[in-house]
């Protein structure tokens, strides 16, 4: 005689719980260095994360959390406008003479599914360098 578990683990529309977070990270591309005609990095920083008891769950959730990372990079846009306009409005001539591992553009949101709340973090490695 079977248990209920194993009755409707064996149903064709089980789904096992496999927790998935839906994770928003800061992504700054920062300048490398002025080999081969400059280089850029991209660094992950996480912001925060939900978890869900599914990977379908966070896919339903993955829309609207889209559209506040949406709303965050407009406000990083703008800021950064006012900083840029601010650093050079006294200039004359305005060049893209960036130090390495300054930033190179505001900063962008992404949301992204993962297994594992900040699995794409690399804020605590150390920046490449050319070789």
């Amino acid at each position: 005689m079977s248990t209920v578990s194993e009755i409707i683990m064996s149903e064709e529309e089980f789904i096992k719980a496999s927790p998935m977070w839906v994770s928003v990270y800061k992504v700054q591309s920062l300048y490398g260095g002025p080999e081969e005609g400059g280089w850029f990095y991209d660094v992950w920083e996480l912001v925060g994360g939900m978890k869900f008891p599914t990977e379908e769950t966070a896919n339903a959730y993955l829309t609207e959390a889209e559209a506040k990372a949406k709303a965050m990079r407009s406000q990083a846009n703008a800021d950064y406008r006012a900083m840029y306009e601010a650093r050079y409005s006294d200039a004359d001539d305005v060049e893209d003479d960036f130090c390495s591992g300054e930033s190179t553009g505001p900063d962008d949101f992404r949301v992204v599914c993962e297994s594992r709340l900040g699995e794409r973090d690399n804020t605590s490695e150390p920046p490449p360098h050319w070789e």
